[in-house]
Order: C-alpha cells, then sequence, then structure tokens
C-alpha cells in the first residue's frame, strides 16, 4: 500500500488533470484542495463563476458567510495542510437546467451518465421526461452489467 502522502498525491494529480468538464461552458478547473494534515473538509457544491475565475471555492460573499459561521479567517480556510475543500462537482457546471445536462447524456464521455438525484422528489420529473427511463437507464443498466458487479 502506497504511503498517504504518495496516495493523496496520486489521487489528486487524477483529479486535476481530469477533462471530464472539457465540455462546460467555462472548461475544466478543478477546485479541489487538501493536504495529508488536513483536519476539516468541507464538501460544498459545485463552484460558481467566481470561484471559477479565481481558482478558490468560496472566493465570493458566500466565503465571508463560511468564514463567518466557522469563525475562521481567509488565510486558515486556504491552509491546505488545515482545511480540505471538495465540492461535489469539482468544475464549475455552467448554467444548464438538470433537464439539460441528464438530457445531454450521449454526449458524454463512455465512462460517465449524468443522472437526476434518485429521492422521490424526482418521481415528477421522470414522469415528464419519458426519454430518462425509456432510453438513459437502459444504457445505465447496460453499463454496469457489463462491469460484472
Amino acid at each position: 500500500m502506497p504511503k498517504p502522502d504518495s496516495f493523496l498525491d496520486a489521487v489528486l494529480s487524477g483529479a486535476w488533470a481530469c477533462t471530464a468538464c472539457a465540455g462546460l461552458p467555462l472548461g475544466p478547473l478543478p477546485l479541489l484542495r487538501t493536504g495529508a494534515g488536513a483536519r476539516l473538509l468541507i464538501i460544498s457544491p459545485a463552484p460558481g463563476t467566481k470561484a471559477h475565475a479565481s481558482g478558490l471555492s468560496f472566493d465570493d460573499p458566500s466565503g465571508d458567510r463560511l468564514r463567518a459561521w466557522l469563525t475562521m479567517d481567509r488565510d486558515t480556510l486556504y491552509d491546505e495542510d488545515r482545511v480540505a475543500i471538495m465540492p461535489m462537482g469539482f468544475c464549475y457546471p455552467g448554467y444548464r437546467t438538470m433537464t439539460d445536462a441528464v438530457a445531454d447524456w450521449r454526449s458524454n464521455s463512455a465512462d460517465s451518465l449524468p443522472l437526476s438525484h434518485p429521492s422521490w422528489r424526482t418521481n415528477a420529473w421522470e414522469k415528464k421526461n419519458s426519454w430518462f427511463t425509456r432510453d438513459l437507464l437502459p444504457e445505465l443498466r447496460r453499463r454496469v452489467g457489463a462491469l460484472g458487479l
């Protein structure tokens, strides 16, 4: 097993080299920050346009509010050996609606499929978007089946 630092370095290098977001409006810029000594992990929403422009998550009024909640200064928040920040989506996703993003599933790479959240709240959405059940779910099942899980 690799040393934790080298493993973390490999994971981060892979995330920063990722080009899965190349088709998004602003292109790929994974905003992921962490160091081996980080004691706090903040899982955030996908970054917005201001974060994409600066390369820092929470580099906007939401960061001011977050730091106030945490009673933390800016230097501490961005000290990767103290605080890790990992957005649920590494890159700015653009202003596409969920429906647009999922409906455009055929243009994604062969190893990714956008899906809606599987909560009960999407039942009405699935009924309005019958292509999801008819076209995308069989493809999802085919790809998962090919993995032999």
